[in-house]
C-alpha cells in the first residue's frame, strides 16, 4: 500500500501518511485513492490495485483488535512473494469487507496491534529496505516493489539511503510550496472579488441619494 501510494501516484510522505480509508473508493471496478485512479497491471501479483485490496480486509481485521482474523487473512490469501497470485482479486472488490475511515497506513507494534501514523521517517526507511530486498534479489520486496525501485521506470532505482530520503524531502517541500502558491492565488482572488463588489456598489452622494436621517448634512444657505 506504502508504495503504491508513493511510488505509483506520487503521493508525498506527509500526503500518504494522512490517507484514511475512507480516501479509497471503488467506480465499478476501478480504484482510486484520493480522486487519483489507481493503475492495473497485467500480471496480478505486480498489480497496484490488487494491492489495494489485499491490504484493506487485513487493515480491518487489525483495527478490529482481531490478530487471528488477521492471521487467517495473512495464511489463506495468495502471496506475491510467493507468486501464487493468479487471479486480479481487484476486479471482485466491493468494499464491504473495508474498514471505514481509519489510518490507511499505521504503525503495527510487536504486538500486531494498530498504532498511531507512521512517522515520515519510517516511511523512508521501509522504502529503503524494500529497495535492499530488490536489489539484493531477497524475498520480500513484492513484486509491485520490484518493478518501481529496479526497473528502467522505476521511479526509485539506484538510489542509496540518504538519496532517497533528499528525493522525499524534496517531493514533501515541493507539495508544501504548491499548497502555500495555492493559498496566496486564493487570497488574491478574494481580494479582487471584494473591490470588484464594492465597485459596482452605488455611491449615495454621486447618485442623488439624500442622506440618512441622523446624519450630518451641510447647510446650502448663504
Amino acid at each position: 500500500m506504502l508504495i503504491v501510494a508513493i511510488g505509483v501516484l506520487s503521493f508525498s510522505r506527509r500526503e500518504t501518511i494522512e490517507l484514511t480509508s475512507g480516501d479509497v473508493t471503488v467506480d465499478g471496478q476501478d480504484f482510486y485513492l484520493a480522486g487519483h485512479a489507481i493503475p492495473r497491471e497485467q500480471s496480478p501479483g505486480a498489480c497496484p490495485s490488487c494491492a489495494v485490496a489485499r491490504w484493506l480486509p487485513l487493515l480491518k481485521a487489525v483495527e478490529s483488535w482481531s490478530r487471528a482474523d488477521a492471521q487467517a487473512i495473512v495464511m489463506t490469501s495468495p502471496s506475491p512473494t510467493a507468486g501464487d497470485c493468479t487471479e486480479h482479486c481487484c476486479r471482485q472488490a466491493t468494499g464491504s469487507r473495508w474498514p471505514k475511515h481509519v489510518l490507511l497506513l499505521p504503525s503495527i507494534d510487536r504486538y500486531g496491534y494498530a498504532d498511531d501514523a507512521l512517522t515520515q521517517r519510517a516511511v523512508s526507511e521501509i522504502l529503503s529496505s524494500k529497495q535492499a530486498a530488490t536489489l539484493d534479489s531477497a524475498p520480500g520486496a513484492g513484486p509491485v516493489a520490484e518493478h518501481l525501485l529496479d526497473s528502467d521506470r522505476g521511479r526509485f532505482s539506484g538510489y542509496s539511503m540518504d538519496e532517497l530520503v533528499a528525493a522525499l524531502d524534496d517531493l514533501d517541500n515541493a507539495a508544501e510550496q504548491a499548497a502555500r502558491e495555492s493559498s496566496e492565488v486564493l487570497n488574491v482572488a478574494m481580494t479582487m472579488a471584494t473591490y470588484m463588489t464594492s465597485l459596482q456598489t452605488p455611491d449615495r452622494k454621486s447618485s442623488g441619494e439624500p442622506a440618512q436621517r441622523g446624519t450630518y448634512a451641510p447647510s446650502t444657505d448663504s
